[in-house]
Parts: structure tokens; sequence; C-alpha cells
């Protein structure tokens, strides 16, 4: 779930709120509460839900791929995200969204001018198949290692497209690193129950930044070479 259409900050907290895995799955859904009104117009939970993910041309439609900040660029659809992190010794990719989406992926990352191949290191935010659905492919595709939290593996086992095993290559736990060419993508503490928080070490003239879509990007200090 990306590129929150945001009428108020109140309306994000509802949604990862209701968000939350149930203690008891296939239990009945819970009440469709609380309902926040602004400008006349009344959302609840579901709705606002339904209004980020979009449509399934939404869904599959490929944003205009950009630079986000530094050497952080969004490869992802009109409404689910995917992040590259590029470094000269391989790229690490947060989503892989729903496997329809892999190529699509693969065409956003190519047009910025850098190789899909070169993806060494597979995250994601969450263990939902719009968040994690394609992994199997993209390592398929570009060997990167998968690596998740130890809280996902469960849910990311049962995300099979087409049969396939879902790929886990690296257990995570909380304050793990993970590192490549100087880059530290690491899984910060949790700050909300559904999205957990990857940090990003990278240098960027010197400044420190917080990108925060889905997934928190940390820049800190300059290293040379990795403008």
């Amino acid at each position: 779930m990306t590129l929150i259409r945001s009428t108020s900050a109140a309306l994000l907290a509802i949604v990862l709120l209701d968000t939350r895995p149930s203690a008891a799955q296939g239990a009945a859904a819970a009440p469709d509460e609380p309902a926040v009104t602004v400008r006349g117009q009344t959302y609840t939970p579901r709705s606002i839900l339904a209004r980020n993910m979009g449509s399934d041309e939404d869904q599959a439609t490929a944003f205009p791929p950009h630079k986000v900040i530094g050497n952080v660029y969004y490869v992802g659809t009109r409404t689910l995200s995917a992040f590259l992190v590029t470094t000269p010794q391989g790229h690490i990719l947060v989503n892989s969204t729903y496997e329809r989406n892999v190529r699509t992926i693969e065409r956003s990352v190519a047009q910025l001018g850098f190789k899909f191949a070169d993806i060494r290191i597979l995250l994601g935010t969450h263990a939902h198949g719009d968040h994690q659905e394609g992994d199997a492919l993209l390592k398929e595709l570009t060997g990167a290692q998968v690596m998740a939290m130890q809280e996902d593996v469960a849910a990311l086992q049962a995300i099979t497209p087409g049969g396939k095993v879902h790929p886990i290559d690296r257990v995570l736990h909380d304050g793990d690193k993970v590192t490549i060419g100087g880059h530290n993508p690491r899984r910060a503490s949790d700050r909300w129950p559904h999205t957990r928080c990857h940090n990003v070490d990278h240098g960027s003239a010197g400044r420190r930044q917080v990108v925060q879509c889905g997934v928190c990007v940390e820049l800190p200090r300059s290293r040379k070479g990795h403008e």
C-alpha cells in the first residue's frame, strides 16, 4: 500500500490500526471503525484501504520511475511501492509486490539506466502478497538473496503463487545488519504493528535525511564514490 493520497495524518493512523494481523485467523471480520469525517467525507479503515490500493489497473500500471533522494529510486506501480537502492556493488530492492508486477519493476529499473540482474538483496516491508508475492520470481530472474524478519517467516511461507515455494535466504532479527557496498539497510525496531521500517545508511552530500514511504530510508554522512 503506497502513494497514499493523504487527507490527514489521522486517516493513515486508522489504516495502520485496522491492518494489524489478526490474532485469530479466520475469525469474523472486525467492525469497520473508527470512522472519521473530513470535509464532509466519511472515511473508515476499509474505505481508506480500498482507496489506497486502487483498481487492478492502478496496482499493475507502472508509476513513472524516478529518484526519491540520493541513490533511492521509486520503481513501483501507481499504488504498490517498490524502491531500488543502488550501489556500485549491486542493488537492493524493497518490495517485489505482486508476481504479475515483477516484469513491470524490471522495466522501470531499466528505464532508470540500471540492470535488473544487479539486484543482490530483496527486502520487504511486511509479509502481505501485495508487497512480497513476487519474491520467488524475482529471485529466479536475478539470483537476489531474499531476507525477511523472523516474525514474517510463517506468513511468507504461506505466499506461494503458482505453487512456488517462498524463498527465504536469511532470517533477520531486530538489530541485525544487512550490508552491501558500504550501504547498510537494517530493520529498525517495530514502530507500527503492520509496517516495520528499514533504515539505509547512505552518503549524500554529507547530509542526514529520512525518507518514509512505507519504508524508512536514513541517509547519513557522505561516502566517497557512493554519490
